[in-house]
């Protein structure tokens, strides 16, 4: 709620509950604001692990309310797709169209250990009229616990933090770029050679424009 100054004076419900898939770990609204995805990790005490042994991840489309419809708001779900497991890290597309995801796999275990699986990006494109979603593809990389992505201004790169790799000590943390390709019916992602180098542990993005 705000005031007449615009100023937020209180946060409150608004319309229904809507149940996503399983421990949303966090959400984005669409560029126009009438739609929030969630990414869903499948989490849980009823999972042997916790997260260990959790299935794919899963992106949840919630059509929300128009703001006029006031107190009898009903938002509901209209979509969703499944991506490799542990898709901790979400983003929009400047355009809307696409969305980014960041799965760490399960690689805190070393690639011999039982159960190790390489982290990789996730491709989404987004119809921006019904919230519908396609999956285009996942790209694996070598990077241990990526955390962060974002596109760029111009929707030409996805920039995507890297915890550390599997490396001597000391242990490095990165910022890697994949180019945007749209020359074909089903978008994807190609891994660049540009890659700046931080202490480790990167671990959110924001882009300035």
């Amino acid at each position: 709620m705000r005031d007449a100054d615009g100023d937020v004076t209180d946060v409150v419900p608004w319309g229904n509950r809507v149940v996503t898939s399983k421990w949303p770990m966090s959400g984005k609204f669409s560029r126009d604001g009438r739609f929030y995805i969630t990414n869903d990790l499948q989490w849980g005490p009823d999972v042997r692990g916790f997260y260990l042994n959790a299935p794919p991840s899963q992106l949840t489309v919630i059509e929300l309310a128009p703001l006029e419809a006031g107190d009898e708001a009903q938002h509901f779900v209209v979509g969703g797709v499944s991506l490799p497991r542990h898709a901790e890290s979400i983003a929009f597309s400047n355009d809307g169209t696409l969305i980014a995801t960041s799965n760490i796999g399960q690689t805190w275990l070393a690639p011999d250990e039982v159960g190790y699986s390489q982290s990789s990006l996730s491709l989404v494109q987004f119809d921006t009229e019904t919230g519908q979603v396609n999956h285009a593809g996942n790209w694996s990389f070598d990077g241990i616990l990526p955390e962060g992505i974002e596109f760029d201004a111009a929707d030409r790169y996805v920039v995507a933090g890297v915890f550390e790799y599997e490396t001597p000590e000391p242990r490095q943390g990165a910022l890697e770029f994949w180019r945007v390709l749209r020359d074909r019916e089903t978008p994807r992602l190609e891994r660049t050679d540009y890659v700046i180098t931080t202490g480790p542990g990167a671990h959110s993005l924001i882009v300035v424009n």
